[in-house]
């Protein structure tokens, strides 16, 4: 019971840490999503949803799944997510990725150059972004 509680207790604070963040972020303008260690969507500011749509389009799929134009795409972005997530790599940058997007609530299919990095909450052991 003492387990789960510290457990909570850590969640809550790596999510708050991640909202501060995020909202540090929020004007930017560039697209910024948090993904999780299993790279499901958890928050995104709001060039994000202009571009790519609304969150809750993206919470229960795989990011690089769900957003990548094309299987190359998905690939280059899996990859390059892994890359982080494993710890083989602080950072990577993959440019050209074609994602699907939004113009006017259409979709349209866009070029774009991902950062992808990994937040490391207080205490280690962040989840991983792009």
């Amino acid at each position: 019971e003492r387990e789960k509680r510290r457990g909570q207790k850590r969640r809550g604070e790596e999510r708050r840490e991640m909202d501060a963040a995020m909202e540090l972020l929020a004007g930017a303008p560039l697209c910024v999503v948090a993904l999780d260690g299993a790279g499901k969507a958890l928050s995104c500011n709001d060039t994000f949803a202009e571009h790519m749509g609304p969150l809750f389009k993206f919470v229960n799929f795989n990011f690089a799944h769900g957003a990548a134009g094309s299987d190359d795409a998905k690939l280059t972005l899996s990859d390059a997510l892994q890359q982080v997530r494993s710890g083989a790599a602080k950072r990577v940058c993959v440019r050209n990725v074609e994602m699907l997007t939004l113009a006017d609530g259409l979709p349209v299919r866009r070029h774009f150059d991902w950062f992808v990095g990994r937040h490391n909450a207080a205490g280690g052991g962040g989840k991983g972004g792009g």
